[in-house]
């Protein structure tokens, strides 16, 4: 039932996040893109979540941050293009969220609880909501976007970041 949007058409800024997937139900992307997410942060330490691979870039605890935050983000387009919104929804900084986030002081138990509940309602969502609303779009950035690329976009923005923990924070915190 919700399948991704066909590759004819263009998202903007959300192109390379909606087209990480084979086609998928969107649903079960949200449910691997979850557990996934949490098998990979089970297995860090407290060190590990500090750990930021380069100078100037975010520690593992602010990445997870920034997915709250994006999913919280790309959950309020979702909804406001949804709801038949005409209004556009402008970009938000992500460096200026993760610096103003208080990550550091967070616990990894109260960040990802925050990540969890906004996924499972995000999952809630999309469970029922008609073809004719997942096909519905709206201004979002650069771009008009249907809320069913939206939800792909946010499930793919999560696997990117998932993504750049394995290939440059986990070779880096072994070296």
């Amino acid at each position: 039932m919700h399948i991704k949007p066909p590759v004819d058409q263009h998202f903007g800024f959300f192109n390379n996040y909606v087209y990480m997937f084979k086609d998928i139900d969107l649903l079960t992307a949200f449910e691997q893109n979850w557990k996934e997410l949490n098998d990979f942060v089970g297995g860090l330490t407290p060190e590990q979540l500090s750990f930021a691979y380069a100078p100037g870039k975010w520690t593992v605890k602010e990445v997870l941050q920034h997915l709250v935050d994006g999913e919280r983000n790309f959950a309020y387009r979702i909804f406001r293009i949804s709801r038949n919104d005409e209004a556009v929804l402008p970009p938000y900084s992500p460096d200026n969220f993760v610096a103003h986030s208080w990550a550091k002081h967070r616990s990894l138990a109260n960040i990802m609880l925050e990540l969890e509940l906004l996924r499972r309602s995000n999952i809630a969502t999309f469970a029922e909501m008609p073809e004719e609303v997942l096909d519905r779009s709206g201004m979002a950035r650069d771009a008009v976007v249907t809320v069913r690329a939206l939800g792909f976009a946010l499930v793919g923005h999560t696997m990117h970041h998932l993504q750049i923990l394995k290939e440059k924070y986990v070779p880096a915190m072994a070296g």
